[in-house]
């Protein structure tokens, strides 16, 4: 999984109703990680991966529940939706 600005990448559970806030530009795809290397975001269906540039905080609480930087995806599919 490629990182995000500020070592951040913002993702989604619920399929495209749940990518109604992503920003102009974003595209929607499905595709699975461990559930330990997310971390949750502002709403309960959103979630992050982080890489190494993130925040110390966050690289701890990803440690902390064992999970790993840029996880590795499987199952990815074809671009579903573009915002």
């Amino acid at each position: 999984m490629v990182e995000g600005a500020g070592g951040q990448t913002f993702v989604g559970i619920g399929g495209p109703g749940a990518f109604t806030s992503a920003p102009k530009g974003s595209v929607f795809a499905e595709f699975q990680v461990p559930t330990n290397s997310l971390l949750q975001g502002g709403k309960p269906n959103w979630f992050k991966t982080i890489g190494p540039n993130a925040k110390p905080s966050q690289l701890y609480m990803l440690q902390k529940q064992g999970g790993q930087l840029q996880p590795k995806v499987k199952n990815l599919t074809p671009v579903l939706k573009t915002k």
